[in-house]
């Protein structure tokens, strides 16, 4: 299975929008051993696992208004810790789940299983 390879440098917010910007803000706020997700504290060094999916899309009229006002695809960001729990982002623009993805390659200490969409970070086997 793919780990997250620990990255050296922290992702920068300036590959974010504001809008971009200030949703990571708002809903993934880093406070040194820890990391806020949707007001539920995640210490860093108990991230198992980190998992982006693909956010299912609506078809017909909705699913076409839907894009017009979010956006392109949508994904969901899961974050696995401890003994059964977890932390989810839903409805994403890809942008907000790679650079989620790299703060927790940067941050977390242990190793990080990952799955989901290739290419947000750069992963290992080990």
């Amino acid at each position: 299975m793919p780990y997250l390879q620990r990255l050296q440098e922290r992702p920068s917010a300036q590959d974010l929008t504001e809008r971009e910007n200030q949703f990571v803000r708002e809903h993934f706020t880093i406070h040194g051993d820890e990391v806020f997700v949707e007001s539920t504290p995640v210490m860093w060094d108990q991230i198992d696992e980190v998992e982006v999916v693909k956010a299912p899309s609506v078809s017909g009229f909705m699913g076409v208004l839907t894009r017009q006002v979010l956006g392109a695809d949508r994904y969901h960001v899961g974050i696995y810790f401890g003994t059964h729990y977890e932390a989810v982002l839903p409805n994403v623009p890809l942008n907000i789940a790679r650079h989620i993805i790299q703060e927790i390659a940067f941050h977390a200490p242990n190793p990080v299983r990952y799955k989901g969409i290739e290419g947000l970070s750069p992963v290992t086997n080990e």
